[in-house]
């Protein structure tokens, strides 16, 4: 259930931020660590995006306007919880290819 979903946010890092909660207790099963990771990572990108549309702190309202200064910053911020996913999904290929290919002792 793990992959699909991971896979599907790494090819599709233009998605909605509040979707970034979808894969959260997914990735906690999988891996506390990288779950912990991905947190962090999706609450800087969050709180880069809000705080453009915003206008900065406090945060009273949010419109979204035609900004392209703001939206290349907070598009920026946005690339890491896609890059902690790249990273994580490298991370967990390497690990299954290590157990695959570990080679089996003959017993008598």
């Amino acid at each position: 259930m793990n992959a699909p979903l991971i896979i599907f946010f790494v090819l599709a890092p233009g998605a909605c931020p509040q979707y970034l909660v979808w894969p959260a207790p997914f990735i906690l099963l999988l891996s506390p660590i990288f779950y912990g990771w991905f947190t962090i990572a999706g609450s800087v990108a969050l709180f880069w995006f809000y705080n453009s549309l915003t206008g900065g702190l406090p945060w009273y309202v949010g419109i979204a306007r035609n900004n392209a200064d703001g939206f290349g910053q907070s598009a920026l911020w946005a690339l890491l919880p896609w890059f902690a996913l790249i990273v994580g999904i490298i991370f967990f290929w390497k690990s299954a290819i290590s157990v695959n290919s570990a080679p089996e002792t003959e017993s008598a």
